[in-house]
């Protein structure tokens, strides 16, 4: 299957014009990361209070696996010293926010019971993004298992 070219496959080295989300918490495997970069997008790691050793050892795995661009999704507010050293250590090929470089969108889910739409706004106000409005919570979002 061909690749799309853009800025972002040509700066990157991906074949699609995507980057995965982290997911912190619920993302903290290799396993995620490593489905997209077989996808031919940017594979992320979220890493949450992922304590730094397991971290490099989730990387260890993705780069076992694949030669593919991927990225460790920090949360910023956290004291997480560690886990850049970690980063920094291991030459993490992609460890920025994409939205800072590349255009993007925000779905705002105006009925969410995670995240409360001020939260929304306030995340999409900081990341200068356009913003799309539903009334839908999240978990109307999701594939049916």
């Amino acid at each position: 299957m061909g690749g799309i070219s853009t800025r972002m496959t040509e700066r990157f080295g991906c074949r699609h014009p995507f980057a995965g989300a982290g997911m912190a918490f619920a993302g903290g495997t290799a396993d995620l990361a490593l489905g997209v970069c077989a996808g031919g997008g940017i594979g992320a790691v979220g890493v949450g209070l992922t304590p730094a050793e397991p971290l490099r050892a989730i990387i260890h795995e993705i780069r076992a696996t694949t030669e593919a661009p991927f990225n460790v999704n920090l949360i910023a507010f956290f004291d997480n010293d560690a886990q850049i050293r970690v980063c920094a250590e291991e030459k993490v090929p992609v460890n920025r926010p994409f939205w800072r470089d590349l255009p993007s969108w925000f779905l705002m889910a105006e009925q969410d019971r995670m995240i409360v739409p001020d939260t929304q706004r306030f995340m999409a106000d900081r990341m200068h993004t356009r913003v799309r409005s539903r009334l839908v919570d999240r978990q109307s979002l999701r594939r049916p298992a």
